[in-house]
């Protein structure tokens, strides 16, 4: 038994438990269980300051390139890079950065080549390169879209004013990198001494130069990818189609791009100014020409669009002719464009209820102030904008917040943001102080070996139930979680795959599917972990970081904060990722993480649920409304995912109670709908076949089946795991009502209750097989994720008040045989018939696509409106043309659950194969905000 706890719980408190096991992803079955050079002793935990930094790669979009991050000190730029990583196919790309000391001041990050990097051509009027057979379209020369290599000499840059690194908590900053960062990041790296107020003023003077809005950051704007069919006419619109411009220039030029870079860099005079035109000098790249080369990268987009690109027009315009009044007055002149600079303070860390003070500043005597919010709950007593200075707040919400600063002078602006982390009120651990049962459910996206010919990407599925754990108050918000009991049930189930494991016949490379449902890891461990709790009752729990040594390596936790929001009294829920990892190890027995052998990410779905031994079946609700997703992967490199919506009946037994689901089919939409990416095979029926067109093969298939898997056949019946507790399940021996169509099966069944019976949440996990390929069985490991509120047959009607949100999204795409997974948090506010969402999404992919093979995290934010129609039974929709959810409002409108499905899923019958690039379901369950203190 491995010594490296790998569950959601063991993610949750990582020190408590690491004497518990799921099993491991590292494919090493000769590395002996819990033993290593010191003698199987545990290794002391290890603290060390952490910082993440996440953006998009842009010229445009540059894939599978070498990404690092220097730090700056002592006023120059850091020789050996602080973290490293590479873009994924998409151009995104996400680096954790590691450290025994502390780091406070700007930092350099930097693209460059890689084998196998490709570039997307994001001029119409094509791009100058090389280019790999396959990546082609057309014969002849590079076309808009299309991908080509990378030049060998590629450097692209950008610079950031401030990032910190931190031993509690997660300090995520942003940057992408375009060719406008660069400019300005090669110019300030070239000073004799950088700053952050160096670094502030050149960006804001490169966005200047070419009309950029004053709400445009360049590292924190993402580009619009001109390479999409449909362009919204914005500020991020006029920037992206400026990165596309130097495309442009070196097809007129024709040069490759890097040389157009340099050409850029090298045009900056010593004051960081740029030449109007380059009549006098054709080694130089001008503003009026790279505002030309934008202007017909625009001219074609709008051949294609139906946007109003009125606002581009008079950008792209005003850059050359409203300079400030100051364009020059003939041929070679220098611009002066000198915008005022905002500098905001450091972000803040304060407790609810305190007065904050933030002071702004400028690098320019004479300017205005003004101060907005960009995110976070609502200021009591403050109307944005405040035209002042200084911004003075008393935050009465815990949350994180986000403000803005923006100076002005002469008709110039500059603009920076600051945030502010507000924390907890006093006195309110007592009232949650108690003993408490977990149920988890967990998909870990592994890359072993990364780096080296023998690396493998794996897929571990697991559910595990716990008794033993009891938070204790402490001073005011104060608590601390201990352990001391027993983690029963650990069940795991892994798929591992080398990258050319595409199935194409009997004997050709495919996955294997390991793990035994029949026998449970149990084990027994103690620990604690402290935490706190927040004024609406949600509680967070920092956990240390921790190592494990081993004879080759140490199996390293990162400290996190888990936080739990409660969905129902006493009943706590959490879908977040945790990120682990095994390195090297020094003399001294010290984590190397220059020398990674494995990389994982878990996305957990956790309830914690208060259980003092009383629960009774009387709490048990007559019907529930579930949402029902299912994660499944076989032998055949398939990835599966399927959803659908279920009433569950219940009636209670002296030992448990009797289960009864259904599909709910109210709508056209509802039913089970499943969506399958096949590499090589299809299924159909019970059985796999060959895929011998090339335009189905590696393609995500969608389809409806209104039947559903839930059925009306009689219930079945679970039972307590214990007495007095909500913890329950249905025995494996009864379990084939629920397996509908599987052979050779081992499931596990395992649920709890919230403890007045209000929320239900099951795991349902089984290795079994659907089907035969020439007569051999294909094996499958499926995760099935059921969370439903208590519902009756009224139309909830309207619903108002501001919902908090979390959830679980997994996907698949086409040409890509992995899976993606998001774990979603944030708010929902409903007012009737609409309803607007905020959602932050921390997501995972683990691919082996474009030569990019292993895990990728990147965290993104979306908001907007949703239209909301309610129906009997408790159903919901919310949607708009672009999402759909649909579920369940509990009886007393304090808690929703919704399935996700995207569009291509929904629409799957009408789409072909060969067309439908992405599927994703998923859940989200919201529960209203209420005042703890008014109750």
């Amino acid at each position: 038994m491995n010594a490296y706890s790998k569950t959601a719980l063991a993610a949750a408190i990582a020190a408590a438990l690491t004497a518990c096991s799921s099993g491991s992803t590292s494919n090493d079955d000769s590395k002996p269980a819990n033993n290593g050079s010191n003698g199987g002793q545990q290794a002391e935990a290890v603290t060390v300051e952490r910082v993440s930094l996440t953006g998009l790669a842009v010229k445009g979009n540059v894939l599978n390139a070498k990404v690092e991050l220097f730090k700056v000190q002592d006023g120059k730029v850091d020789t050996t890079a602080f973290a490293t990583g590479t873009t994924d196919s998409r151009g995104r790309y996400s680096l954790l950065a590691v450290s025994d000391t502390p780091y406070n001041g700007p930092a350099l990050v930097k693209i460059s080549h890689r084998n196998g990097a490709k570039m997307v051509c994001d001029s119409p009027a094509g791009c100058v390169g090389t280019q790999q057979a396959e990546d082609q379209q057309a014969p002849d020369g590079i076309q808009f879209k299309e991908l080509f290599d990378l030049p060998t000499n590629f450097v692209m840059t950008a610079i950031i004013p401030r990032v910190n690194t931190s031993k509690v908590g997660e300090q995520v900053f942003s940057a992408n990198i375009t060719s406008l960062t660069h400019a300005s990041a090669q110019y300030v790296s070239s000073q004799t001494n950088i700053n952050e107020t160096l670094i502030r003023q050149l960006n804001n003077r490169i966005r200047t130069m070419f009309g950029l809005g004053g709400s445009v950051d360049l590292l924190l704007t993402e580009p619009t990818d001109v390479t999409n069919s449909d362009i919204t006419a914005d500020q991020a619109a006029l920037y992206g189609s400026l990165t596309a411009a130097l495309a442009d220039i070196a097809k007129q030029k024709d040069i490759s791009v890097e040389a157009v870079l340099n050409q850029f860099v090298s045009s900056l005079s010593a004051e960081g100014q740029l030449l109007w035109n380059n009549k006098t000098d054709t080694s130089k790249i001008s503003i009026e020409e790279i505002l030309a080369a934008a202007q017909r990268v625009i001219t074609e987009l709008k051949k294609n669009t139906t946007s109003d690109f009125t606002i581009i027009d008079q950008g792209v315009a005003g850059g050359i002719t409203d300079a400030n009044g100051r364009p020059g007055s003939g041929p070679g002149s220098i611009s002066d464009y000198n915008p005022p600079t905002a500098i905001p303070p450091a972000n803040q860390q304060i407790t609810v209820g305190n007065q904050l003070v933030l002071k702004g500043s400028s690098d320019q005597d004479g300017v205005t102030y003004s101060w907005s919010q960009i995110g976070g709950p609502t200021v009591p007593g403050v109307t944005f904008p405040v035209t002042a200075q200084d911004l003075d707040i008393t935050p009465n919400t815990v949350g994180n917040y986000e403000f803005g600063l923006t100076v002005s002078k002469a008709g110039q602006t500059g603009s920076a943001r600051v945030r502010v982390e507000v924390g907890t009120l006093p006195g309110a651990a007592s009232l949650v102080a108690g003993k408490y049962s977990v149920l988890a459910g967990t998909a870990d996206f592994a890359i072993n070996n990364p780096g080296t010919t023998s690396r493998s990407l794996a897929l571990e599925l697991g559910t595990e139930r716990t008794t033993g754990f009891e938070l204790k108050a402490e001073s005011g918000s104060n608590l601390t979680l201990s352990l001391n009991g027993t983690v029963e049930n650990d069940w795991d189930l892994t798929q591992s795959y080398t990258p050319d494991a595409v199935f194409s016949g009997t004997n050709a490379p495919k996955s294997t599917i390991s793990g035994d449902l029949s026998k449970a890891d149990i084990d027994t461990g103690t620990g604690s972990e402290s935490g706190q709790i927040d004024s609406q009752g949600n509680i967070s729990i920092t956990t240390s970081p921790d190592a494990n040594v081993e004879n080759d390596r140490i199996e390293y936790t990162f400290a996190r904060r888990v936080n739990f929001v409660e969905v129902a009294p006493g009943s706590y829920l959490s879908t977040q990722l945790a990120q682990e990892a095994e390195v090297g190890k020094t003399s001294d027995n010290k984590p190397d993480f220059s020398n990674r052998k494995r990389e994982s990410v878990i996305v957990d779905t956790l309830m914690l649920n208060k259980d003092d031994g009383s629960f009774k079946s009387a709490s048990i609700q007559p019907k529930y409304g579930v949402v029902s997703v299912e994660l499944g992967s076989d032998e055949s490199n398939g990835q599966a995912l399927a959803s659908e919506l279920q009433s569950w009946e219940t009636t209670a037994t002296d030992s448990g109670f009797n289960l009864k689901r259904t599909t709910d089919s109210s709508s056209n939409k509802i039913g089970r709908i499943i969506s399958r990416f096949s590499a090589g095979l299809a299924f159909n029926g019970n059985s796999y076949t060959q895929i011998t067109d090339p335009n189905l093969r590696n393609s995500v298939i969608s389809a409806k089946d209104t039947s559903g898997e839930a059925n009306d056949s009689d219930a079945l019946p679970a039972f307590y795991i214990s007495n007095g507790s909500s913890l329950f399940n249905i025995p494996s021996s009864l379990l084939d009502q629920a397996l509908n169509g599987y052979s050779n099966t081992s499931a596990i069944f395992e649920g709890l209750f919230s403890p007045q019976g209000e929320v239900i949440n099951v795991n349902l996990m089984l290795k079994g097989s659907l089907g035969q390929f020439s007569g051999t069985s294909i094996v499958t490991q499926v995760l099935n994720r059921n969370i439903g509120v208590a519902i009756d047959s009224a139309d909830p009607g309207n619903i108002t008040g501001q919902y908090r949100i979390q959830g679980i999204e997994y996907g698949i795409r086409k040409g890509n045989p992995g899976v993606l997974a998001a774990a979603l948090n944030g708010i929902l506010s409903f007012n009737n018939t609409t309803a607007n969402f905020e959602v932050h999404s921390d997501d995972v992919s683990l691919n082996a696509e474009n030569n990019f093979f292993g895990v990728n995290v990147r965290s993104e934010r979306n908001k907007g409106t949703l239209n909301v129609t309610t129906a009997a039974n408790g159903r919901i929709t919310l949607a708009d043309s672009e999402t759909t959810l649909e579920g369940f409002v509990s009886t007393d409108k304090k808690r929703v659950v919704l399935r996700m499905i995207s569009k291509e899923a929904i629409d799957s019958a009408n789409t072909p194969a060969n067309q439908a690039d992405e599927a994703r379901h998923g859940y989200i369950v919201a529960t209203l905000i209420e005042d703890q203190a008014a109750q």
